[in-house]
């Protein structure tokens, strides 16, 4: 059975779906209240319950007139029902879709890698533009839905979404979903990697985790989510310096040696070894365009006072 989002109950409610959508609504009212193999936007809340409990509002109830009693039709059920969940759309419009590893068996999906050393730009059926970093993987369905446009990423992305309030675009990660109208924002959820973050640069954007909590990104903020820590936050920033990659630049905002070797081993395909403790832990802060690495980590070096080997695909740090 296809997904049920709270955009396609709200078209079902608001009388705009077609005789197909219609179908699939009344079927899944109707279905085995035992497959819950959909595992849709209410995902996070117990289905089950909520079926249950909506059910028991408009399940067949006999009502007394006079001396007379009436049942209610399967129609008039059907109808209460529908009106119910409309209700509980406004409520959960905003609840966890899928985690990255949950996308939906019967869409079928184009996947964009971007390999350790290489970027890629890539524009979708609706315009948006989409810029894929190092070592990253994107998912888009064949087709977007007429109800919301729904990707799947894992890694880094910049994207440029086209404006439509009737298809919200919808990126699902791996711990978070971020749901926006039409504004240019990034993404960064590598799968090794215990932080996601969300740079705005405009327009409007919501953070969710996939328990629910959520917060609400302008201009300028940076959501930030530790799947360790269990915390989602916001902070003030300057949006550019999270989206610089997309222009060949890398930027280093006091970070740590040991992370910026992670971006080193992305950005260029190498290995890099830190031998020595103490390096791993200091910091530095820099700026370059269409660099190499070997005069990268010549000026790092000078700077952070540290030696090296380079060696093909092999750096080592001492």
């Amino acid at each position: 059975m296809e997904d049920i989002t709270p955009e396609l109950l709200k078209k079902y409610f608001n009388g705009q779906c077609t005789e197909a959508e219609k179908r699939q609504v009344v079927a899944w009212l109707y279905s085995n209240e035992r497959d819950y193999s959909v595992d849709d936007v209410f995902k996070g809340i117990d289905k089950r319950s909520l079926k249950t409990d909506i059910w028991q509002q408009v399940e067949p109830k006999s009502t007394k007139v006079g001396s007379k009693r009436f049942w209610l039709s399967p129609l008039r059920i059907a109808v209460s029902a529908i009106l119910a969940f409309a209700t509980i759309y406004y409520v959960y419009r905003f609840q966890a879709v899928k985690s990255h590893g949950d996308r939906p068996s019967n869409t079928s999906y184009h996947v964009t890698k971007a390999l350790r050393g290489e970027k890629k730009r890539m524009i979708l059926e609706d315009g948006t533009i989409i810029y894929l970093n190092v070592d990253s993987e994107l998912s888009v369905p064949a087709q977007f839905s007429d109800t919301a446009r729904v990707i799947y990423l894992s890694g880094e992305a910049y994207l440029e979404v086209v404006p439509d309030s009737s298809r919200p675009f919808k990126v699902i990660t791996s711990h978070t979903n971020i749901c926006v109208l039409g504004t240019t924002f990034n993404v960064r959820a590598y799968a090794n990697e215990t932080t996601t973050t969300v740079a705005v640069s405009e327009g409007k954007v919501r953070l969710s985790t996939k328990k629910g909590e959520s917060l609400i990104l302008m201009r300028d903020q940076l959501g930030t989510y530790s799947s360790m820590k269990q915390t989602l936050s916001r902070n003030s920033t300057a949006a550019t310096l999270f989206m610089a990659w997309k222009d060949n630049r890398l930027v280093f905002n006091d970070q740590s040696l040991e992370e910026i070797a992670i971006t080193l081993e992305r950005w260029f395909n190498v290995e890099v070894e830190i031998k020595s403790n103490r390096q791993k832990v200091n910091r530095f802060t820099g700026s370059y365009e269409s660099v190499t690495l070997s005069s990268l980590i010549k000026d790092m070096s000078k700077v952070m006072q540290f030696d090296y080997d380079l060696n093909k695909n092999k750096l080592t740090i001492y």
